[in-house]
């Protein structure tokens, strides 16, 4: 493996992402970038790294880091390092069919999972719905408030007028 002041010294004189992160000029998933980068970042950190170029260095590697964790920014990336092929990262090959054990076990942990979310949403309709009675309730209290009041002034003012 090369040494600190070897990285650094390559991530300055690089001249794109790829280059910075040492990696090969092709569609890149974001995994294996991640695990490069991880590598890099321990050896060029500011805090790990006495030299004073260590945090230019630093930033360049997140700046990498991040236009190639962006698809549309690794792709444009590619073209202007030349690459001609296919514009998407590679994806992972597809697994095997699930076992017929293993598809009864998925379909009961999904079943739960949408029993749980009704379970959930009829709770907050229930209390929604005491939410919506309470104050129902406070409002024809307050109603019938007003209609006392009303009937006492009415009174009042009979009394006065007799």
């Amino acid at each position: 493996m090369a040494s600190e002041i070897e990285i650094l010294e390559q991530i300055l004189r690089a001249t794109d992402p790829f280059s910075v992160l040492a990696i090969p000029k092709e569609p890149v998933d974001i995994s294996k970038l991640s695990s490069c980068y991880r590598r890099i970042a321990l050896c060029v950190h500011p805090d790990k790294n006495d030299d004073p170029r260590a945090e230019q260095a630093f930033k360049l590697l997140n700046a990498a880091f991040e236009t190639l964790g962006d698809e549309h920014q690794q792709q444009a990336a590619l073209r202007r390092a030349g690459y001609t092929e296919a514009r998407r990262a590679p994806r992972k090959r597809s697994r095997s069919p699930p076992s017929p054990r293993e598809s009864e076990r998925r379909k009961r942990d999904k079943e739960s999972v949408w029993a749980e979310m009704h379970k959930f949403e009829i709770h907050l309709k229930a209390t929604r719905l005491a939410q919506v009675m309470e104050k129902r309730k406070k409002a024809a209290e307050r109603s019938e408030e007003r209609k006392a009041a009303r009937e006492r002034r009415d009174a009042e003012v009979e009394d006065i007028l007799r």
